[in-house]
């Protein structure tokens, strides 16, 4: 399986998505999903991840712009703990495709 590249962004690209991507870096892991995790400033988001191809983006907020149908999945669980399994379960059936 190819390397699957991932995009988590956040308002400033530093310290949210910072969290959010030590923690999908941490899911692909214990699947056995082998990743390539970046970090951006949401505002900056779409034009990136088309840019490096990538398979998902994971925002702490709305992702605003065309991503050219790349998925995004909002990762507010990773920081509030609601709903946290089914955001993992979300990014493991993107990741999985």
């Amino acid at each position: 399986m190819a390397i699957k590249k991932i995009l988590c962004a956040c308002g400033t690209g530093i310290a949210t998505s910072t969290v959010v991507a030590n923690k999908v870096r941490q899911l692909c892991k214990e699947n056995g999903i082998d990743a390539s995790v970046d970090t951006c400033k949401v505002t900056e988001a779409a034009q990136r991840a088309i840019n490096m191809k990538a398979d998902l983006i994971v925002g702490s907020t709305q992702v605003p712009g065309d991503t050219q149908g790349i998925p995004i999945i909002i990762g507010m669980a990773f920081l509030s703990g609601m709903k946290l399994p089914e955001t993992k379960a979300k990014i493991l059936e993107v990741l999985k495709k």
